[in-house]
């Protein structure tokens, strides 16, 4: 940035990863874009004229499933977020309601690989032997 002021792109907003990876659909100022599998078919079913316009490719040397995790401020607020966040998740019919909602937006390939993935890691995909 020091050297080449004029090439720092800043944006300012709630969709940084959806207007990054347009950006990148419409050859303008990007190369390339950290994502999740799933967010490329879901951006194209927002935008039907992005479709063919972007490609995926995993990480090579990193687990097709990643732990997420939230991030709150430090405060009692922030810690009852999370306490919330904890317990919702473990809650059977709210976890396969997201999970439903996620499939929604995998295509063919990325649901086949989900199911696989569910079979291989048993429990262990919903972290159920966390505390």
């Amino acid at each position: 940035v020091a050297l080449h002021p004029e090439r720092l792109l800043v944006l300012n907003t709630t969709q940084a990863n959806t207007t990054l990876l347009r950006m990148l659909a419409l050859n303008r100022s990007i190369d390339a874009s950290l994502s999740y599998g799933f967010e490329i078919p879901y951006l194209v079913s927002q935008y039907p004229e992005l479709t063919g316009q972007l490609s995926w490719f995993a990480v090579r040397g990193q687990p097709l499933s990643l732990t997420n995790h939230a991030a709150c401020a430090r405060s009692d607020l922030g810690r009852r977020v999370i306490e919330g966040l904890d317990l919702a998740a473990r809650r059977g019919v709210l976890r396969d309601h997201a999970q439903h909602l996620y499939e929604e937006w995998l295509d063919t390939n990325g649901r086949r690989t989900l199911a696989g993935l569910r079979r291989e890691l048993g429990p262990a995909f919903w972290n159920e032997s966390l505390p």
